[in-house]
């Protein structure tokens, strides 16, 4: 358009921007895209109401009420393992060890080996324990030291049976079981090779008695039920071979395994003679019903097959004119020869005798209860017999060598007598505190 000359042009006419293209609806499923606008902040989340909060205001705390949590509930500290202790003495009489535990049973193996076991219960505080000690002295301050120890965890040693020394072998007994260990000095350590489950009577499972037969591959069990049950002895197991002795009619006390002696073999039995240790063995038992019994068994564990366990002589207590009456064989050794055969006998109120019985045997034309050629008739004679306390001997034993007899009473004393004339050699009494 034309502008007069002279006059004012007029403001030139700005157009409007254009408004602002709203952002797209959120897709479903997912969550809206945030858009910011001045003083503000909004969300969209599918299935709820837009919220819009002011930047300039504070936000709004919602109030809640404490919720009170208990207290935790203490965790009741482990209890310790027990673990045997000991401490060696030096007095008059020697060395005297004080172990923290009970001791149950004590085998030497060797000249200056011993192991020994016992134990109370982990609710009593007390370890169950077998110690391996030697008491040669050397250099250390004590002759007495352990190499070895053994724990048994929950299950008391309640007899250590015996200890084979050529194969490092111990039977130690459990509360209805009997368990196999070995020593093992080059590793340090007394591992479990196996257990077998044995008759026991649970409220008085501290009579329990296992031995090895010389060669060491048969082990010989006194069970609660007044019978002996036979084991092959392996090398990772303890096998029962299914021969029991029966013969007693009561509980057994002890028993004591020995070679079987040329002299009493039967004539023609060839089988015997063979091997280094010799085809059969002697057992020795005492029981409560008053009687020493004297048996046959497998020495070799070849023969599984040949279930060879008999009983070949016995004697009871009413038989021996000078025992007193009600008086019971309570321990029995034989001798290592397999010769003769020692047997303490005890009872309430009476005195305490040791008598030697000669093991005889004469031919007999009677075949052998399991066939084969005529056999032998054993007899136990009567040889010599002595008193040895007016007390009730707890503890006896005879050395490896034959030589000695050594026994306890409950006062606490000790004797020491020669094998051979039952001579005393050595008497003590302040050896223990109590019996």
């Amino acid at each position: 358009m034309k502008v007069q000359k002279g006059a004012t042009p007029p403001a030139p006419t700005r157009k409007a921007p254009p408004e602002p293209t709203p952002p797209p609806p959120a897709k479903q499923g997912k969550k809206a895209q945030k858009v910011d606008k001045p003083g503000v902040t909004t969300t969209t989340v599918q299935g709820k109401k837009t919220q819009v909060q002011a930047l300039t205001q504070p936000a709004t705390v919602p109030t809640t009420t404490p919720v009170q949590t208990p207290d935790p509930i203490p965790t009741p500290p482990q209890k310790k393992k027990p673990e045997g202790k000991w401490v060696v003495e030096s007095n008059k009489s020697g060395e005297v060890v004080r172990f923290n535990f009970p001791i149950y049973g004590i085998r030497w193996y060797g000249t200056d080996r011993l192991c020994i076991g016992g134990g109370g219960g982990a609710k009593y505080g007390m370890a169950n324990q077998m110690v391996c000690a030697h008491t040669k002295k050397g250099k250390a301050s004590h002759a007495f030291h352990v190499p070895l120890q053994y724990d048994s965890e929950s299950k008391i040693i309640w007899s250590l049976s015996d200890v084979h020394g050529p194969t490092k072998s111990v039977l130690v007994g459990h509360t209805g079981e009997v368990s196999l260990l070995r020593l093992q000095y080059d590793k340090n350590c007394v591992s479990k090779v196996a257990s077998l489950s044995v008759v026991c009577n649970e409220k008085d499972p501290t009579r329990k008695f296992a031995a090895f037969s010389p060669s060491g591959k048969i082990a010989i069990i006194a069970q609660d039920d007044s019978t002996l049950a036979c084991a092959r002895v392996l090398d990772e197991d303890l096998k029962a071979r299914g021969d029991t002795l029966v013969g007693h009619k009561d509980r057994i006390n002890d028993l004591s395994v020995a070679e079987f002696p040329k002299a009493l073999l039967a004539p023609g039995d060839k089988a015997s003679k063979t091997g280094r240790w010799g085809t059969y063995a002697l057992v020795a038992t005492v029981a409560d019903d008053e009687t020493l019994k004297v048996w046959s068994v497998l020495n070799v564990a070849e023969q599984a097959g040949n279930k060879s366990a008999k009983e070949l002589c016995g004697v009871a207590a009413a038989d021996c004119k000078h025992l007193p009456t009600r008086t019971l064989f309570k321990f029995c050794s034989l001798h290592p020869t397999g010769k003769k055969v020692y047997a303490v006998t005890s009872g309430m109120g009476s005195p305490s005798f040791i008598t030697v019985f000669d093991i005889q045997g004469t031919p007999a034309e009677t075949p052998k209860k399991h066939g084969g050629p005529p056999g032998m008739a054993y007899t136990l004679h009567c040889r010599a017999f002595k008193k040895i306390t007016d007390d009730s001997v707890t503890a006896f034993r005879l050395s490896e060598d034959g030589t000695y007899l050594c026994c306890g009473d409950n006062e606490g004393v000790v004797y020491v007598l020669g094998a051979e004339g039952l001579d005393l050699k050595y008497k003590n009494k302040k050896l223990h505190d109590c019996p």
